[in-house]
């Protein structure tokens, strides 16, 4: 193993409630490793680990806190694991599932409960496997958007591990739930973004979608979170001067099958994955979206 030591936590507060933590590892090869934990809005464990060029260091980290999570349980008298899938096996119903208290969740799920069959599975029971990878330049940058747009079908279907999807068991549940759950989540913001292919797509095209589209929500620098209601973010941001961080957040608020961020590229098409899985798309993803003859 890589891991050398876990540096101390320090808490991450929303809303003044203990909601997640950030710390480093230290590592063997002398990097050290951001790693911040938290909760979904259904209670899922959420783990960033990253930025690092290595594949390795981040398998390092997921491992190393499988472990802890194990040895503390332990001390507990409990006998706890980690779960990787992409949904929930233990529940018939996402509404069976308790709402994390947090204003964004609470938002959230109001306006995906009206937007389409599976809002409310996606945010309370589905588990996913997400990558970032550093822009390159406009030009590979797009390049790789769309590379990842087309493969998004291949991926879900090659990460798909859902065993039960609301209670059906494995023989009644169809493959691939997790783009089933997202062609019917909110339509609006998800798929494909159009024009991807487009010879003349840039991220001026890719940030005039995003600005079409409702927020949903609003998060200030201060931790306020409000309801934007049915405004799209092009009239939102006429009523206020944004800071750079709040303009960023509001990239977060769109679902297509690939999207931008302030400093990377997002993948999130794949069911939650065991680590070594997990490591093993990540080195695919990594080697096809940085070799030249791919993008």
């Amino acid at each position: 193993s890589l891991l050398q030591t876990w540096s101390v936590f320090e808490p991450m507060l929303f809303e003044n409630r203990l909601m997640g933590l950030y710390g480093r590892l230290s590592l063997l090869n002398d990097e050290l490793l951001p790693v911040r934990i938290s909760l979904g809005a259904g209670g899922q464990l959420v783990c960033i680990a990253g930025p690092s060029t290595s594949v390795d260091s981040l398998l390092c980290a997921i491992e190393a806190l499988d472990r802890q999570l194990h040895v503390e349980a332990t001390k507990l008298g409990a006998s706890y694991d980690l779960v990787a899938e992409g949904y929930n096996p233990a529940v018939s119903s996402p509404l069976d599932v308790a709402l994390i208290p947090r204003a964004r969740w609470t938002i959230l799920s109001a306006h995906l409960g009206s937007t389409g069959r599976y809002g409310r599975d996606v945010m309370r029971c589905a588990c996913s496997t997400g990558v970032s990878i550093s822009h390159s330049g406009d030009h590979d940058a797009i390049q790789a958007f769309r590379l990842a747009t087309a493969l998004a079908p291949l991926l879900c279907f090659l990460t798909d591990n859902v065993r039960s999807f609301r209670g059906a068991g494995a023989r009644r549940t169809q493959r691939m739930v997790r783009s089933v759950m997202w062609e019917d989540f909110d339509r609006t913001r998800c798929g494909m973004v159009p024009g991807t292919f487009d010879s003349n797509f840039t991220f001026e095209t890719y940030l005039n979608w995003v600005e079409s589209k409702q927020p949903i929500l609003f998060e200030s620098d201060d931790g306020t979170v409000l309801s934007t209601g049915k405004v799209v973010l092009s009239d939102f941001m006429r009523t206020r001067r944004l800071s750079r961080n709040e303009a960023a957040h509001l990239l977060h608020n769109v679902y297509p099958y690939a999207r931008f961020t302030e400093h990377t590229l997002q993948i999130s098409q794949a069911d939650s994955l065991r680590p070594r899985m997990a490591a093993g798309y990540l080195t695919f993803l990594k080697g096809l979206l940085r070799n030249e003859r791919s993008v």
